[in-house]
């Protein structure tokens, strides 16, 4: 229904009605801005003012030919939508319409980008001064690795599926807070992250016994374990400070000595050595002595050894992998004094010494046979 003026009478104009006519509404005015309140991953908060500030009017958001109908809240002098189910970085193209009586504007249209997903970083190599960092980049999109010491190093949409890049110069030990920001569409999302750098651990001071090491490297670790191959498990050191220390290992094994340190609950390892300890002694050593030679034995010592080293003073040494061994080519009644000695690959264990004595048969012989040949002699008459 609408109204319209009929011609003046005495009294005036004269109101009368049309019923089931068309409207002679115009177009309504459009919005003249639509800011982009709140950005995320998949959600876009619009908000505008509304139209001239008619509470009569409602609106039309259009996105590639799906619309919506946004109804303006009583009070108030703006107008807030949020557009969700959006995939991350991504450019999307709105039309706005202002909408009365079923007439519409002819469209307001404006374009928003969703927030691109966080770039996670992966550390794929660390050592003493560099670190090379890794992550998978996005169409449109630029890179800025921010250091903490506030470098920064700008990559502009690279053509590459992953970037790679290697900051070297850097100081042994030393934790660096990183900032990876990835920009779309002027919508910036960031990644924060924090690597070290490692240690070295090959020149430091080692002090290690059978059961026991020590050492003292300077660096940054909060731990540090050792393995042996023969055993497995880890033995877990004592750190306090740059010192650390290992108790109740096991005589001639190798151990694989490992630093780390915990950052944001991940293990990182720092550096690794290789230490062999001093093997054993020897046990229950014994020797039998003969005419021109003597035979030793012992018991194999406690732990790990790979052979022993015989050595006979003023005579030289030998290398044997049993726990026994003949000495020949020695003077018959003489005094030996040889040491036996165990092995772990290079690393020597404690001296074991003993005295043996060569037997004098032969020498004790000699004279009984003249005593016998001067007997039979007179005997016969020749004395």
């Amino acid at each position: 229904m609408y109204f319209q003026l009929a011609p003046t009478n005495s009294l005036g104009p004269v109101l009368t009605s049309a019923l089931n006519s068309e409207a002679p509404y115009t177009s309504p005015p459009d919005v003249t801005q639509v800011n982009v309140v709140t950005h995320s991953a998949t959600e876009l908060v619009l908000e505008w003012t509304k139209v001239n500030n008619n509470p009569s009017y409602y609106y039309t958001l259009d996105s590639n030919g799906i619309e919506t109908n946004i109804t303006a809240s009583e009070g108030g002098s703006t107008v807030t939508h949020t557009v969700s189910s959006l995939s991350p970085g991504t450019r999307y193209t709105f039309t706005l319409f202002t909408v009365f009586e079923g007439v519409r504007s002819r469209g307001f249209e404006f374009s928003a980008a969703t927030v691109p997903t966080a770039t996670s970083v992966t550390v794929t190599y660390r050592n003493t001064t560099a670190l090379s960092l890794e992550w998978s980049t996005a169409n449109n999109t630029d890179y800025i690795l921010m250091l903490s010491s506030g470098r920064n190093i700008t990559f502009t949409s690279p053509p590459e599926d992953k970037v790679t890049h290697t900051i070297g110069s850097l100081l042994p030990g030393t934790i660096y807070n990183f900032t990876l920001f990835n920009t779309f569409e002027s919508v910036t999302q960031k990644y924060e992250f924090a690597t070290i750098t490692k240690i070295s651990c090959v020149d430091s001071p080692w002090i290690f016994t059978s059961t026991t090491i020590e050492a003292e490297v300077p660096g940054l670790y909060s731990m540090a374990t050792a393995k042996n191959n023969y055993q497995g498990g880890d033995v877990n050191g004592i750190v306090e400070g740059n010192k650390v220390s290992f108790s109740n290992l096991y005589p001639g094994a190798t151990y694989s000595v490992s630093f780390y340190y915990l950052l944001d609950e991940e293990r990182l390892l720092q550096c690794s050595h290789s230490v062999t300890l001093v093997p054993a002694a020897v046990t229950s050593l014994s020797c039998e002595g003969g005419d021109y030679s003597v035979f030793l034995k012992w018991e194999e010592p406690f732990g790990l050894w790979t052979e022993a080293e015989v050595n006979v003073i003023g005579i030289g040494s030998q290398l044997v992998s049993r726990t026994d061994v003949k000495i020949a080519g020695l003077e018959p009644s003489r005094t030996y004094n040889i040491s036996v000695t165990s092995l772990s690959g290079a690393v020597r264990g404690p001296n074991q010494w003993t005295s043996c004595h060569t037997t004098s048969s032969m020498v004790v012989l000699v004279p009984e046979v003249v005593i016998m040949l001067l007997g039979l002699l007179t005997s016969m008459g020749y004395f």
